[in-house]
């Protein structure tokens, strides 16, 4: 298939029009916005209960925090 432009253009087509047939707008649309609604109306127990989200944060600030000593020591030279 990646040497035949003619099969590769074929499969491209075929997989689009898939995506298109089992994700189509109009019927997802509605459920994530209400998905997205209720995560706004209950963001604090969801930031309670993101593990992976806090995870990140911790290691974020952390990362944020031992930059800012190689900084400053970087700096005392």
């Amino acid at each position: 298939m990646y040497q035949t432009e003619s099969l590769w253009k074929q499969s491209q087509r075929n997989g689009i029009a898939i995506i298109n047939k089992c994700y189509q707008k109009n019927q997802f649309a509605s459920l994530l916005i209400n998905e997205v609604d209720g995560l706004i109306a209950d963001s604090e127990n969801h930031r309670l209960h993101n593990f992976m989200g806090g995870l990140l944060q911790h290691h974020t600030l952390k990362s944020t925090k031992y930059m800012a000593k190689w900084i400053e020591a970087k700096n005392k030279n």
